[in-house]
């Protein structure tokens, strides 16, 4: 019905105050890209099937391939070649981090030391929001780019091009182009771990393939939401899931790893700030699950705390960066930025929460819905404590609604919220399996099917405000 009406071009959810996303058609429908990833999927099933338990690892890469292929061929449905991904980065907002890193050249300690005098320049104005590493993961980007695109992809740059500032513009460009929708599935890495602990080795890459079938993961190309932030808040999870498990030295080793990548999320991006009580519910889900004890989580939690001060103070001693003033800061330009109100909030919220029900696509919504119902029912049944998938399940329901309540976003959050997705894929996950029982295949082909068919009508039908 949905994808009937935005095909009409009826609006639905799009008559929300606030509503970012615009609705028309534009003229993709016909595409032999599109079909051609319909096969690719399929025969992904198979491998979803039967690689878990054997051949895990191959299959994850099938899937990060499978991913890739799925992104790329939607941008080129657009009939404009490889410019149908690049100026996802050339002509958004964000092109502003690609244009910092190769028109300034700054050294990283330097830029992080000078932060805040360098981000009230005018051309700053999505820096302002933002701590010092966004700006540097472009920073390693670019790096990256003047390396090896020279030997690899280095076609000549376009003199006339006002979206280009330079040579390594270009080529930064031509990189994100190639690579970020690769790299944008290095989730499913510690996604494929969490599945196997949750679901099983058998099920391992459910999750993982669920996540590929989220319209918002293949639909928002080239951005840091898309291609960094999902994996840093998979990779705290499970490092933290792992830490929590482990017994002496390793707890201890592992503990200092997951408060160096929540030190990390939070350099990277504030954004990121709920995925740090969701990684204590993964660990006590995953405790009920597996039936460890506490006193390896206490060592591996001292641990963690200790790393993220060491980094914090570290970070403070070399340059001066300051995480509280900066967070005061971005916040104050953020709600400046968007003229933010607080009479916004109760509108932002059912706006943002039907927005990002809308790009996670109605099996992903249902089934994540039928895991939160199966452990309310849970809870009211038995005295016992809530099972692990109970636990993930409830957890992740009320720190999404919790971001959704107590943020102060005004839409455009199938981007901003990108990094919940692999939590609510694992509940999904659990929740399909339940019903799907015996007809494993015939479950994952329908899900699949309906999936890939609302992200063609997303990408055929609604768009960037500035989409071309």
């Amino acid at each position: 019905m949905l994808a009937v009406l935005a095909g009409k071009g009826i609006a639905t959810v799009q008559r929300l105050d606030h509503y970012f996303w615009t609705l028309g058609d534009r003229q993709l429908l016909d595409t032999a890209a599109i079909l051609a990833t319909g096969f690719a999927l399929s025969y992904s099933i198979r491998v979803v099937l039967r690689g878990a338990a054997h051949h895990r690892r191959l299959a994850a890469v099938a899937l990060i391939l499978t991913g890739f292929l799925f992104q790329q061929s939607l941008a080129l449905a657009e009939k404009r070649g490889m410019d149908g991904m690049r100026d996802h980065l050339l002509r958004s907002g964000h092109n502003e981090f690609a244009r910092t890193v190769t028109t300034h050249r700054v050294e990283p300690l330097t830029l992080i030391a000078g932060y805040e005098e360098f981000v009230q320049a005018p051309d700053q104005g999505f820096a302002r929001s933002k701590p010092p590493g966004a700006l540097l993961a472009f920073w390693i980007a670019d790096e990256m780019a003047q390396a090896v695109m020279p030997w690899i992809w280095d076609p000549p740059m376009s003199d006339d091009s006002p979206y280009v500032a330079n040579l390594y513009h270009w080529r930064l460009a031509n990189f994100a182009t190639l690579f970020f929708p690769l790299f944008s599935y290095a989730v499913l890495v510690p996604l494929v771990w969490l599945g196997g602990k949750f679901l099983g080795a058998d099920d391992a890459l459910w999750p993982a393939f669920l996540y590929v079938l989220v319209p918002a993961t293949a639909l928002v190309p080239l951005h840091l939401d898309q291609v960094l932030y999902p994996f840093l808040a998979c990779a705290l999870w499970a490092t933290t899931v792992a830490a929590s498990e482990a017994k002496g030295r390793a707890a201890v080793a592992l503990g200092a790893v997951a408060g160096a990548v929540a030190w990390l999320s939070i350099f990277v991006s504030f954004s990121l700030l709920p995925a740090l009580p969701l990684a204590f519910i993964f660990v006590a889900a995953a405790r009920v699950q597996d039936g460890h004890g506490q006193r390896h989580s206490i060592r591996a939690a001292a641990a963690a705390t200790a790393a993220f001060i060491v980094l914090s103070l570290t970070a403070w001693t070399l340059t001066g960066y300051d995480p509280i003033e900066r967070f005061r800061r971005a916040m104050d330009n953020h709600m400046y930025w968007k003229g933010w109100e607080e009479s916004f909030r109760v509108p932002a919220t059912i706006t943002n929460t039907a927005e990002f029900a809308y790009w996670l696509g109605v099996p992903m919504v249902l089934l994540f819905a039928h895991g939160i119902l199966a452990a309310l029912r849970g809870l009211r049944e038995t005295p016992k404590l809530p099972s692990g998938h109970a636990r993930l399940a409830m957890g992740t329901f009320l720190v999404l609604g919790g971001t959704a309540l107590l943020g102060q976003t005004l839409s455009e959050v199938n981007r901003l919220w990108l990094f919940f997705v692999p939590a609510i894929v694992i509940v999904a996950a659990h929740a399909l399996r339940r019903i799907a029982g015996q007809r494993a295949e015939a479950a994952l082909i329908a899900v699949m099917a309906l999936q890939v068919g609302w992200t063609i009508v997303l990408k055929c039908y609604e768009g960037f405000p500035s989409s071309p």
